[in-house]
């Protein structure tokens, strides 16, 4: 078997080339991290707490996430996916949110929100409401360092229910029950009284939740 022979100077070429490659894949810029998040507001349009915090245990359960607020009936009816965006760095996307009629024992809408990449941030559930009062439907969200608020009509909250759910006695009258799928932050400091409540500041969050790449 014959050996090739390379000559010195060859190998002094591969080497510079080698270490001046990885000197300049080294001092490469760093990917700038940008963060976002989210905080998603109360959808209904009457500013009256009509349960606190609760789920399968009862208003006043602070460990669980959903709130029940008036809506419907002699009320207003209409039901809006409302919230606070953030975008460090400066003003753009920072995701989307799709609707989608997400109805079993009750009436439901799903709107779940996605980030810029597409993974799943979480899904905020507004039963007792009806998707086609408004189609569903896919939007974006845009934030910036000041926080954006962000408004979008979604759907109308029902003067009557399914009988599953009068049976199941989720249904007494006309109201809005938000949820969420766990996989937000709740505010259970925030909405602990039945009564008025705020539901457009900033401050007024039910869910949140952030990210960053």
């Amino acid at each position: 078997m014959s050996v090739v022979s390379v000559p010195k100077l060859t190998w002094l070429v591969i080497l510079v080339g080698t270490l001046g490659f990885a000197l300049g894949y080294l001092s490469a810029p760093a990917h700038a991290t940008t963060i976002y998040s989210i905080r998603v507001n109360p959808g209904g349009s009457v500013q009256w707490l009509t349960c606190t915090w609760h789920g399968t245990n009862g208003c006043g359960a602070a460990g669980d996430g959903e709130l029940d607020w008036r809506g419907g009936g002699i009320y207003a009816d209409t039901v809006y996916f409302r919230g606070w965006n953030y975008r460090s760095g400066s003003y753009g996307t920072i995701g989307s949110v799709e609707t989608e009629d997400a109805s079993g024992t009750c009436y439901s809408a799903l709107a779940t929100v996605e980030n810029t990449v597409g993974g799943v941030v979480g899904k905020v559930e507004y039963t007792h409401t009806d998707i086609d009062s408004a189609g569903a439907k896919t939007w974006n969200l845009f934030g910036d360092p000041d926080a954006e608020y962000q408004t979008e009509y979604i759907t109308n909250v029902v003067d009557d229910e399914l009988t599953a759910c009068k049976n199941a006695n989720l249904w007494e009258a006309a109201h809005l029950h938000q949820g969420h799928d766990g996989s937000f932050t709740h505010a259970s400091s925030n909405f602990t009284t039945v009564g008025t409540e705020s539901i457009y500041g900033i401050n007024d969050w039910q869910y949140y939740d952030s990210w960053s790449y």
